[in-house]
Protein backbone atom coordinates (compact mmCIF):
# COMPACT_ATOMS: atom_id res chain seq x y z
CA UNK A 1 0.00 0.00 0.00
CA UNK A 2 1.39 3.31 -1.34
CA UNK A 3 -0.02 5.06 2.16
CA UNK A 4 1.98 2.67 4.70
CA UNK A 5 4.99 2.73 2.02
CA UNK A 6 5.46 6.58 2.29
CA UNK A 7 5.19 6.22 6.21
CA UNK A 8 7.18 3.92 6.60
CA UNK A 9 9.91 5.53 4.74
CA UNK A 10 9.57 8.80 6.55
CA UNK A 11 10.03 6.93 10.07
CA UNK A 12 12.63 4.36 9.53
CA UNK A 13 15.85 5.91 8.00
CA UNK A 14 18.98 4.39 7.79
CA UNK A 15 21.57 7.61 8.46
CA UNK A 16 23.94 6.93 10.95
CA UNK A 17 23.53 7.95 14.37
CA UNK A 18 25.26 10.93 15.19
CA UNK A 19 25.36 13.67 18.86
CA UNK A 20 22.80 16.31 18.38
CA UNK A 21 21.71 19.47 21.04
CA UNK A 22 18.28 19.24 20.67
CA UNK A 23 15.88 15.69 20.32
CA UNK A 24 12.13 16.22 19.84
CA UNK A 25 9.97 13.28 20.53
CA UNK A 26 6.56 13.82 19.37
CA UNK A 27 3.62 13.25 21.65
CA UNK A 28 0.02 11.25 21.10
CA UNK A 29 -2.34 10.51 23.41
CA UNK A 30 -0.24 7.61 24.96
CA UNK A 31 1.99 9.32 27.68
CA UNK A 32 3.44 6.29 28.67
CA UNK A 33 5.16 5.80 25.15
CA UNK A 34 7.18 8.92 26.32
CA UNK A 35 8.08 7.93 29.41
CA UNK A 36 9.51 5.14 28.20
CA UNK A 37 11.37 6.94 25.79
CA UNK A 38 12.93 8.53 28.90
CA UNK A 39 13.73 5.77 30.45
CA UNK A 40 15.29 4.38 27.35
CA UNK A 41 17.22 7.09 26.61
CA UNK A 42 21.66 7.08 25.55
CA UNK A 43 23.14 7.41 28.75
CA UNK A 44 26.03 10.13 28.89
CA UNK A 45 25.41 13.79 27.75
CA UNK A 46 21.86 13.54 27.03
CA UNK A 47 19.05 15.52 29.92
CA UNK A 48 15.63 15.15 29.31
CA UNK A 49 12.93 17.94 29.45
CA UNK A 50 9.56 16.36 30.67
CA UNK A 51 7.19 19.08 29.44
CA UNK A 52 3.64 17.97 31.36
CA UNK A 53 1.35 17.88 33.98
CA UNK A 54 3.27 16.74 36.54
CA UNK A 55 3.14 16.31 40.75
CA UNK A 56 5.89 18.16 41.30
CA UNK A 57 8.53 20.77 38.94
CA UNK A 58 11.76 18.54 39.51
CA UNK A 59 14.88 17.36 38.40
CA UNK A 60 15.70 13.56 39.02
CA UNK A 61 18.21 11.05 37.47
CA UNK A 62 18.48 13.41 34.59
CA UNK A 63 14.93 14.43 34.00
CA UNK A 64 13.76 17.55 33.99
CA UNK A 65 10.02 17.23 34.88
CA UNK A 66 8.65 20.82 34.19
CA UNK A 67 5.36 21.42 34.69
CA UNK A 68 3.87 24.59 33.06
CA UNK A 69 1.27 26.12 35.64
CA UNK A 70 -1.78 25.91 32.68
CA UNK A 71 -0.36 23.00 30.56
CA UNK A 72 -1.02 22.43 28.17
CA UNK A 73 -0.48 26.79 27.61
CA UNK A 74 2.52 27.87 28.66
CA UNK A 75 3.16 31.72 29.55
CA UNK A 76 6.01 33.70 28.45
CA UNK A 77 7.96 33.01 31.83
CA UNK A 78 7.53 29.28 31.31
CA UNK A 79 9.22 29.67 27.71
CA UNK A 80 11.88 31.68 28.99
CA UNK A 81 12.75 28.30 31.70
CA UNK A 82 12.52 25.86 28.64
CA UNK A 83 14.84 27.78 26.69
CA UNK A 84 17.60 28.96 29.37
CA UNK A 85 17.35 25.26 30.47
CA UNK A 86 18.18 24.26 27.13
CA UNK A 87 21.13 26.81 26.58
CA UNK A 88 22.85 25.53 29.71
CA UNK A 89 22.50 22.33 29.10
CA UNK A 90 24.25 22.70 25.71
CA UNK A 91 27.21 25.38 27.29
CA UNK A 92 27.73 22.34 29.26
CA UNK A 93 28.17 19.68 26.67
CA UNK A 94 24.49 18.00 26.97
CA UNK A 95 21.90 17.40 24.16
CA UNK A 96 18.14 18.15 25.74
CA UNK A 97 16.07 15.33 24.65
CA UNK A 98 12.14 17.23 24.73
CA UNK A 99 9.41 14.91 25.49
CA UNK A 100 6.06 16.19 25.48
CA UNK A 101 2.35 14.76 24.70
CA UNK A 102 1.33 17.73 23.28
CA UNK A 103 2.15 18.59 19.62
CA UNK A 104 0.89 21.93 19.40
CA UNK A 105 3.03 22.77 22.67
CA UNK A 106 6.32 20.72 21.27
CA UNK A 107 6.33 23.26 18.14
CA UNK A 108 5.58 26.67 19.70
CA UNK A 109 8.71 25.32 22.53
CA UNK A 110 10.62 24.61 19.73
CA UNK A 111 10.10 27.24 17.64
CA UNK A 112 11.47 29.48 20.91
CA UNK A 113 14.52 27.27 20.90
CA UNK A 114 15.24 28.27 17.15
CA UNK A 115 14.42 32.29 18.37
CA UNK A 116 15.73 32.27 22.02
CA UNK A 117 16.96 36.39 22.24
CA UNK A 118 13.25 37.80 23.36
CA UNK A 119 13.24 34.80 26.18
CA UNK A 120 16.94 34.96 27.40
CA UNK A 121 16.69 38.94 28.12
CA UNK A 122 13.26 39.00 29.77
CA UNK A 123 12.63 41.34 32.38
CA UNK A 124 10.50 39.38 35.38
CA UNK A 125 7.57 41.02 36.95
CA UNK A 126 7.94 41.38 40.83
CA UNK A 127 5.55 38.60 41.02
CA UNK A 128 3.96 35.86 39.00
CA UNK A 129 0.85 33.72 39.10
CA UNK A 130 1.92 29.65 40.40
CA UNK A 131 -1.40 28.51 40.85
CA UNK A 132 -1.32 24.88 42.22
CA UNK A 133 2.22 24.97 44.03
CA UNK A 134 3.10 24.52 47.27
CA UNK A 135 4.00 28.07 48.77
CA UNK A 136 1.29 29.92 50.64
CA UNK A 137 1.00 32.35 48.11
CA UNK A 138 -0.05 30.42 44.82
CA UNK A 139 2.45 33.09 43.43
CA UNK A 140 6.43 33.41 43.27
CA UNK A 141 8.07 36.96 44.40
CA UNK A 142 10.73 38.26 42.95
CA UNK A 143 12.43 40.59 45.26
CA UNK A 144 14.35 38.03 47.16
CA UNK A 145 15.87 35.27 46.85
CA UNK A 146 17.66 32.58 49.15
CA UNK A 147 20.15 29.25 49.81
CA UNK A 148 19.01 26.76 52.42
CA UNK A 149 21.44 24.67 54.05
CA UNK A 150 22.21 22.90 57.08
CA UNK A 151 22.79 23.52 60.58
CA UNK A 152 27.18 22.27 60.56
CA UNK A 153 27.55 23.65 56.93
CA UNK A 154 25.56 27.13 58.34
CA UNK A 155 27.85 27.14 60.97
CA UNK A 156 31.23 27.05 58.36
CA UNK A 157 29.24 29.52 56.29
CA UNK A 158 28.56 32.40 58.81
CA UNK A 159 32.38 31.80 60.70
CA UNK A 160 33.96 32.75 56.92
CA UNK A 161 31.85 34.92 55.89
CA UNK A 162 31.56 33.44 52.53
CA UNK A 163 28.74 31.32 50.73
CA UNK A 164 30.53 28.79 48.66
CA UNK A 165 29.50 25.89 46.08
CA UNK A 166 29.94 22.68 46.80
CA UNK A 167 32.90 21.97 45.31
CA UNK A 168 34.75 24.92 46.72
CA UNK A 169 33.09 24.52 50.01
CA UNK A 170 34.19 20.28 50.15
CA UNK A 171 37.71 20.77 47.91
CA UNK A 172 36.64 18.45 45.62
CA UNK A 173 35.54 17.83 41.93
CA UNK A 174 31.96 18.23 40.88
CA UNK A 175 32.69 14.45 39.88
CA UNK A 176 33.76 13.48 42.87
CA UNK A 177 30.85 15.05 44.55
CA UNK A 178 28.21 13.56 42.35
CA UNK A 179 29.38 9.95 43.31
CA UNK A 180 28.71 10.53 45.90
CA UNK A 181 25.20 11.89 45.83
CA UNK A 182 24.08 8.82 43.20
CA UNK A 183 21.97 7.54 45.51
CA UNK A 184 19.87 10.89 46.25
CA UNK A 185 16.59 11.79 44.74
CA UNK A 186 18.15 14.66 42.94
CA UNK A 187 21.42 12.92 41.11
CA UNK A 188 22.47 16.42 39.56
CA UNK A 189 25.01 16.81 37.26
CA UNK A 190 28.64 17.39 38.18
CA UNK A 191 28.57 20.62 36.91
CA UNK A 192 25.85 21.41 39.29
CA UNK A 193 27.99 21.59 41.62
CA UNK A 194 30.26 23.99 41.20
CA UNK A 195 27.63 26.71 41.73
CA UNK A 196 25.31 27.66 44.37
CA UNK A 197 21.72 27.63 43.90
CA UNK A 198 18.97 29.85 44.78
CA UNK A 199 15.09 29.80 45.37
CA UNK A 200 12.46 32.64 45.57
CA UNK A 201 11.93 34.01 48.33
CA UNK A 202 8.88 32.20 49.41
CA UNK A 203 9.22 29.29 47.97
CA UNK A 204 9.27 25.65 49.97
CA UNK A 205 11.65 24.00 48.14
CA UNK A 206 14.54 24.83 49.76
CA UNK A 207 13.69 23.13 52.93
CA UNK A 208 12.58 19.90 51.12
CA UNK A 209 16.10 19.58 49.39
CA UNK A 210 17.58 20.32 53.05
CA UNK A 211 15.27 17.63 55.17
CA UNK A 212 15.62 15.54 52.04
CA UNK A 213 19.20 15.55 52.97
CA UNK A 214 18.82 14.92 56.66
CA UNK A 215 21.18 12.09 57.86
CA UNK A 216 18.97 11.10 60.56
CA UNK A 217 16.50 10.26 58.21
CA UNK A 218 13.59 12.34 59.23
CA UNK A 219 12.11 13.41 56.00
CA UNK A 220 8.41 13.90 56.35
CA UNK A 221 6.22 17.37 57.53
CA UNK A 222 5.19 16.21 60.54
CA UNK A 223 9.07 16.31 61.63
CA UNK A 224 9.43 19.53 60.29
CA UNK A 225 6.49 21.02 62.25
CA UNK A 226 8.78 19.53 65.34
CA UNK A 227 12.02 21.51 64.21
CA UNK A 228 13.91 18.14 62.56
CA UNK A 229 15.32 19.58 59.93
CA UNK A 230 14.67 22.92 59.28
CA UNK A 231 17.11 24.93 57.48
CA UNK A 232 19.09 28.04 57.82
CA UNK A 233 18.23 30.52 55.26
CA UNK A 234 20.29 33.03 53.19
CA UNK A 235 18.64 35.78 51.84
CA UNK A 236 19.79 37.67 48.87
CA UNK A 237 18.37 40.70 46.56
CA UNK A 238 17.88 39.44 43.04
CA UNK A 239 18.93 42.39 41.74
CA UNK A 240 22.03 42.38 43.55
CA UNK A 241 22.82 38.66 42.45
CA UNK A 242 21.85 39.68 38.51
CA UNK A 243 24.94 41.85 38.58
CA UNK A 244 27.27 39.05 40.32
CA UNK A 245 29.94 37.97 37.72
CA UNK A 246 29.18 34.52 38.33
CA UNK A 247 25.11 34.73 37.88
CA UNK A 248 23.86 31.75 35.64
CA UNK A 249 20.75 30.51 34.86
CA UNK A 250 19.84 26.77 33.93
CA UNK A 251 15.53 26.97 33.74
CA UNK A 252 15.43 25.17 36.30
CA UNK A 253 16.85 27.56 39.82
CA UNK A 254 15.91 31.35 39.52
CA UNK A 255 19.57 32.02 39.64
CA UNK A 256 22.84 30.22 40.39
CA UNK A 257 26.12 31.88 41.40
CA UNK A 258 29.13 29.70 40.40
CA UNK A 259 31.97 29.12 42.51
CA UNK A 260 31.51 31.48 45.98
CA UNK A 261 29.70 34.86 47.62
CA UNK A 262 31.04 37.44 50.15
CA UNK A 263 28.29 37.80 52.58
CA UNK A 264 29.44 41.09 53.74
CA UNK A 265 28.76 42.63 50.44
CA UNK A 266 25.89 41.26 49.95
CA UNK A 267 23.45 39.20 52.47
CA UNK A 268 20.13 41.37 52.98
CA UNK A 269 19.56 38.39 55.91
CA UNK A 270 20.21 34.88 57.79
CA UNK A 271 17.04 33.52 59.08
CA UNK A 272 17.86 30.79 61.77
CA UNK A 273 15.21 28.75 63.36
CA UNK A 274 14.59 29.89 67.08
CA UNK A 275 15.66 26.46 68.57
CA UNK A 276 19.42 26.93 66.82
CA UNK A 277 19.89 30.23 68.99
CA UNK A 278 22.25 28.83 71.51
CA UNK A 279 24.05 26.09 68.96
CA UNK A 280 24.26 28.85 65.93
CA UNK A 281 24.45 32.63 67.83
CA UNK A 282 28.66 31.63 68.55
CA UNK A 283 29.17 31.68 64.87
CA UNK A 284 28.10 34.38 63.87
CA UNK A 285 30.64 37.04 63.27
CA UNK A 286 29.73 40.56 64.75
CA UNK A 287 29.76 42.13 61.02
CA UNK A 288 26.93 39.85 60.39
CA UNK A 289 25.00 40.12 63.84
CA UNK A 290 22.66 43.14 62.23
CA UNK A 291 21.68 40.57 59.20
CA UNK A 292 20.72 37.37 61.40
CA UNK A 293 17.31 36.87 62.54
CA UNK A 294 15.86 34.36 64.87
CA UNK A 295 12.71 32.78 64.33
CA UNK A 296 10.38 30.31 66.27
CA UNK A 297 9.74 27.41 63.55
CA UNK A 298 8.49 24.71 65.55
CA UNK A 299 5.17 24.08 64.89
CA UNK A 300 4.91 25.41 61.41
CA UNK A 301 4.89 22.69 58.32
CA UNK A 302 6.57 23.94 55.15
CA UNK A 303 4.65 26.69 53.76
CA UNK A 304 3.50 28.49 57.24
CA UNK A 305 7.20 28.78 57.79
CA UNK A 306 8.43 30.16 54.54
CA UNK A 307 5.44 32.40 54.78
CA UNK A 308 6.64 33.85 57.84
CA UNK A 309 10.60 34.13 56.92
CA UNK A 310 9.06 35.85 53.78
CA UNK A 311 7.20 38.38 55.83
CA UNK A 312 9.99 39.01 57.99
CA UNK A 313 12.62 40.14 54.70
CA UNK A 314 9.41 41.90 53.62
CA UNK A 315 9.00 44.28 56.37
CA UNK A 316 10.11 47.33 57.45
CA UNK A 317 12.23 45.88 60.82
CA UNK A 318 14.75 43.89 59.15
Amino acid sequence: MRVIDDITSFIFVDDTPVPADIIIIPGGSNPELTERAANERIEGGTMILNIGKHPAQVIERGVYYYSPQDYPRVSAYDLKDIVEFVTYEWANGRSTEIICADNELLEKVYDCIANPEAFLNMTLPEKFDAPGCSCAHNACFTEFVYHATDLPSAKQILSSGMLLSAVKAYGKTGEEIAAERSDTPWNDPDDFFEYIMFGWGNCVLGDRVTITDNPEGEQDEEHFRQGKGAGIRFYFRYEDLLNHPGATFDGYHCIKIKDEINLQELLYACVVPEHYRSILEPFIPPELEPKAHFLPQIGLGFAEWSARVYDLCKGDNI
